[in-house]
């Protein structure tokens, strides 16, 4: 059964396997510019992938009177400026290969459009079908690290309709945030412990996904880095 059909953080498919990205978060909480250099970088590549490499959007979108507001400030209010993807990003976003959620809540899995997404992408009708996850990789980054990140890590390895196997799940820290850096910081401990693919280095991260960027981004992506490090 051919697998390989989508990318969530990014990959290459051949024979069957691949690898896929999924942003996630609210862009108006977004780390920096550099961030969407990677992210149209990724929706380029899965455009021009012939189904190789898909990407899954998954975007907070929410009524004015959400009940989550009540946990956390008015954010990514539908139809809003601060619930829309950059418009460098946007173009894409009805490319055969990209995926859109625009969930209501802080676990994506919640929503019915994850499951049409995954058996879309999966290649497959029934979620008994899915026996072959090993040969995929999947990368996540967005905000919040502690809450949506861990929310989307734990779904994807132990919910249908498909379960990945930690080890093939990639989250890059630092295209990932939280308010607070100490959340930030306990959240990419714990997805260690726990036995899932983190990477401190952004470059590193696209290459394990099959996404190795041109020399622009490459040098945008070490500078940035220089400069996070050694402040």
């Amino acid at each position: 059964m051919e697998i390989g059909k989508w990318e969530v953080g990014s990959g290459n498919w051949k024979l069957g396997s691949g690898k896929w990205e999924v942003g996630i978060g609210n862009w108006e909480l977004g780390i920096g510019n550099w961030e969407l250099g990677i992210s149209e970088h990724i929706l380029r590549r899965s455009e021009n992938s012939d189904g190789k490499i898909s990407v899954v959007l998954d975007e907070d979108w929410h009524n004015t009177n959400d009940p989550e507001f009540v946990i956390f400030k008015q954010h990514c209010i539908k139809g809003s400026k601060g619930a829309s993807l950059p418009k460098e990003l946007e173009k894409y976003r009805w490319n055969d290969y990209t995926y859109t959620i625009r969930a209501n809540s802080i676990n994506v899995a919640s929503h019915r459009h994850y499951q049409q997404a995954l058996k879309s992408i999966m290649g497959a009708e029934r979620p008994e079908r899915f026996t072959r996850t090993d040969e995929v990789r999947v990368g996540v980054y967005g905000v919040w690290t502690h809450i949506k990140v861990e929310y989307l890590l734990l779904s994807l390895s132990t919910m249908p309709p498909a379960i990945f196997p930690r080890q093939n799940l990639g989250v890059c820290a630092p295209l990932c945030a939280s308010p607070d850096i100490a959340d930030h910081d306990y959240a990419i401990e714990k997805f260690r412990k726990l036995g899932y693919t983190v990477f401190d280095d952004i470059l590193a991260y696209l290459k394990w996904m099959g996404l190795s960027p041109d020399k622009t981004l490459q040098r945008s992506i070490e500078s940035f880095q220089k400069h996070v490090f050694l402040s």
